[in-house]
C-alpha cells in the first residue's frame, strides 16, 4: 500500500505498508517534498519496493487515486504481470462524497451543522448544557480533511436531535423565567 500526504510544515512524505495474513506492516517512508511527483517518480518508487519484498510476493498494489499514482500503478502492472495496481476504495468513497457534499442542496446543510457545532463546544455553558441534555454527550465534529465526517456529523445531530431541541428549550425557559 502507498499512500502520499503533507506535514504541517508541507513536507511531502509517501508511506509504504505491507498487507499480510499476518497484519500490516509499516515498510518505509520516503521523503519526496524536492522531487517531482510524476507518474515515473511515484513507479519507480512503487517497482523498487516490489523488488525489495520479492515480485512473487507481491499481489496486489493499493494507491490513491491521483493521476500520477494511477498511471504509476497501470504501468507497473505493464512490467510485472502477476500483479494487480488498485485504487484505495476508502479514498474512492470520500471522493464520492466531496462531491455529494458540494452539491447545492446538501452544502448549506453541512455548513449549518458544522457553526451549530462549532458553537456548542465553543461555549462552555452550551457544551455542559448539551451534555446534560444527551445520552453519551458528545456530538462527532466535523473534521476538515476528510468528507466522511461532515455526513458522521449530520448523522450524531439527527440522532440527538430531541437531546438537542430539548436542550435549546431548557436554555430558553431559563432566559425567560
Amino acid at each position: 500500500m502507498c499512500d502520499g500526504w503533507s506535514t504541517q510544515n508541507r513536507k511531502c512524505i509517501i508511506n509504504f505498508l505491507v498487507y499480510s495474513p499476518q497484519g500490516t506492516i509499516f515498510l518505509k517512508s520516503v521523503d519526496a517534498s524536492d522531487k517531482y511527483k510524476d507518474t515515473n517518480y511515484i513507479f519507480g518508487l512503487m517497482n523498487e519496493v516490489v523488488d525489495q519484498i520479492g515480485e512473487k510476493r507481491v499481489v496486489q498494489v493499493v494507491t490513491d487515486n491521483g493521476s500520477n499514482y494511477k498511471a504509476a500503478g497501470i504501468k507497473l502492472m505493464g512490467v510485472r504481470k502477476n500483479l494487480y495496481w488498485t485504487p484505495c476504495a476508502a479514498h474512492c468513497i470520500d471522493l464520492m462524497l466531496k462531491d455529494i457534499a458540494n452539491d447545492p442542496s446538501i452544502k448549506p446543510l453541512i455548513q449549518k451543522s458544522q457553526e451549530m457545532t462549532c458553537f456548542i463546544y465553543n461555549h462552555g455553558w452550551a457544551l455542559s448544557l448539551m451534555r446534560t441534555e444527551t445520552q453519551n454527550g458528545e456530538l462527532v465534529r466535523p473534521a476538515i480533511t476528510r468528507f466522511a465526517t461532515n455526513f458522521l456529523a449530520l448523522d450524531s445531530i439527527l440522532a440527538h436531535k430531541d437531546d438537542l431541541k430539548r436542550m435549546t428549550n431548557t436554555r430558553v425557559g431559563r432566559r425567560t423565567t
